[in-house]
């Protein structure tokens, strides 16, 4: 399940940003076939963890584990200074997978989805793919409470998390919807009133007919704001107008009940 907010993360782009990794030009990988093959077991990955965490593991298994081996790792891409990586793995005889720990440092930008590519040299290795994708993402959110979320596309409730960034100043419902996909928004606690983050939000809903669903903010005052939290009663407002390609289904208020 995917926890980024792509459209976010698009936004942040244009902050601080980070190009694909690129293979050095005379790299050539090994084609040679027999039982020497090691791999990663996950070629690409999304990684995502907090501000305190600074490890990240990565699996990596061969084919043949009879006698004790070591195989170097390199890391590709200008961001791999942001990461410790190990010079090299080593797996005892009669050992088929091995855990390794790459460790992001201090100055690994927050909130903002970093490549960093894992290369296994000094091998030969046959079909497997001897390169791993990472995708990671540090975030500083933090839970501000627990309670229902109920959208009223389908009229159903589930739990869910409200969290904030202070990196960020923005708040967040943690899949909301039950698809994965997060809700985003700022707040100002004078006026109670927030506005969603994303100007069309792919709610991973898909109507029979009509396809993909999207959710756009419903104006709940005449500032245009979407989001109003009635601290009285404890109930967070989320105004949607639900869309398709063929248009508009109407709007409605989304409702996030506080329990805890």
């Amino acid at each position: 399940m995917k926890w980024f907010n792509k459209s976010y993360i698009v936004a942040l782009a244009a902050v601080l940003s980070f190009s694909a990794c690129d293979y050095e030009d005379d790299y050539t990988p090994a084609a040679a076939a027999g039982a020497d093959t090691v791999y990663f077991e996950s070629p690409v990955q999304e990684v995502v963890f907090n501000a305190a965490s600074k490890d990240i593991p990565v699996v990596l298994k061969r084919a043949d584990a009879t006698a004790e081996k070591t195989y170097e790792i390199k890391a590709v891409c200008d961001s791999a200074s942001y990461f410790e990586v190990p010079a090299s793995v080593t797996f005892a005889a009669g050992e088929a997978e091995k855990t390794i720990t790459v460790k992001a440092t201090e100055s690994l930008p927050m909130n903002v989805e970093v490549p960093l590519e894992l290369r296994l040299d000094g091998n030969a290795y046959a079909q497997k793919m001897p390169v791993a994708s990472l995708i990671v993402l540090k975030e500083d959110y933090e839970v501000v409470s627990h309670g229902v979320y109920t959208n009223q596309w389908t009229g159903e409730g589930c739990n869910c998390v409200l969290q904030y960034s202070p990196t960020l100043d923005t708040y967040r419902f943690v899949n909301p919807f039950g698809t994965g996909v997060n809700v985003l928004f700022t707040y100002d606690a004078t006026t109670h009133f927030g506005t969603s983050v994303s100007k069309q939000l792919a709610t991973g809903f898909v109507h029979p007919k009509e396809g993909n669903v999207y959710a756009k903010p419903a104006a709940l005052n005449k500032n245009g704001n979407n989001v109003y939290f009635d601290e009285a009663n404890k109930i967070w407002k989320i105004g949607h107008q639900w869309v398709v390609a063929a248009g508009s289904f109407g709007a409605d208020i989304d409702t996030f009940e506080v329990t805890e």
